[in-house]
């Protein structure tokens, strides 16, 4: 039989339990609060949202259901995020489990759900499959440490990089609507979330990051031409102990694709990343080949990869 409990103390105690399978950064300089903070960044969650589930006196796992504010405002829907993990002794996941997290969606008036599952954990992805939650995209992340990166990788000196001003807007807004109209991503694939917001919402994105959510924002020119941008943003965990910059939107001019555009401005980020930080994080489709031959190049290793799943919670199972 299973149980759904919430308990801070019993939470943390088997996410410290569980650490050496789920951080993929290095502990051994962290005392058990810090363990504790880096594990909830690398699952995202939160005690207060989050839900162990018990089995025969045994902690098998946890849920945790997050309101997903800033996609319900794009989409003008009341919008949530699952995140999974279970321990690797678990053999499977049980309808009992899908039918539970659906309830508290619906107990929070959520109308739709996206699913991020590690794709190491093959059992529930196939589950989720099996049960007419859809598959809607692979997200591939890779990382590089300071100490690896190679010093003499160059930038293109054809091409001029800088800082982003206020004064830079309308020309960002038509290169990001270009890139972005009709952009098939998940939202696009999804016939519950309507086409006209998802250029939208990258629009937003870049003028939320031009106006400070983003931490680094470069644009490259070539002839006082502006031809892409690209942005990323800093976390500080564990007491600074462990600095994190991740890669976020990045665009380039359609006719201007093919000219190394985008590796330009991956190696400007990474590089100006190091100045306070140790390691460079960057995600992007599976089906996306040339982002990942870039992030290759400049040395990035991938280290974990995404199913993500939607499904409209008012449709039956």
């Amino acid at each position: 039989m299973l149980i759904f409990k919430k308990d801070t103390e019993l939470l943390n105690e088997y996410l410290l339990h569980n650490a050496p399978e789920i951080c993929t950064y290095p502990t051994c300089n962290l005392c058990s609060e810090e363990i504790l903070e880096l594990i909830k960044y690398e699952l995202g969650i939160s005690d207060l949202s989050t839900v162990l589930i018990e089995v025969d006196s045994e902690i098998i796992g946890l849920y945790s259901i997050k309101e997903l504010a800033w996609e319900s405002e794009i989409f003008k829907k009341n919008m949530g995020g699952v995140q999974f993990y279970l321990s690797n002794s678990v053999l499977k996941i049980t309808e009992e489990i899908i039918d539970r997290i659906i309830t508290s969606s619906k107990e929070k008036k959520m109308e739709w759900l996206s699913f991020k599952v590690n794709t190491k954990f093959e059992y529930v992805v196939e589950f989720l499959t099996e049960s007419n939650i859809k598959c809607y995209d692979t997200l591939v992340r890779y990382r590089i440490e300071k100490k690896e990166l190679n010093k003499n990788i160059d930038l293109n000196n054809q091409l001029k990089l800088r800082e982003s001003t206020s004064e830079d807007y309308e020309e960002l807004k038509a290169i990001t609507m270009e890139s972005f109209n009709n952009y098939k991503n998940r939202y696009y694939r999804d016939p519950f979330i309507k086409d006209e917001n998802i250029a939208l919402m990258y629009l937003d994105w870049m003028h939320n990051s031009l106006n400070g959510y983003a931490d680094y924002f470069n644009i490259c020119e070539e002839n006082k031409k502006m031809l892409g941008f690209s942005t990323s943003k800093d976390s500080f965990i564990c007491n600074s102990k462990i600095k994190i910059t991740n890669g976020g939107l990045a665009a380039v001019l359609k006719s201007q694709c093919g000219r190394g555009i985008h590796k330009t401005m991956l190696i400007d980020r990474i590089k100006k990343s190091f100045i306070k930080c140790d390691y460079f994080e960057v995600g992007t489709q599976l089906t996306n080949i040339a982002s990942q031959r870039n992030m290759v190049f400049v040395g990035m290793k991938p280290f974990q990869s995404l199913s993500i799943f939607h499904l409209e919670v008012n449709n039956d199972l």
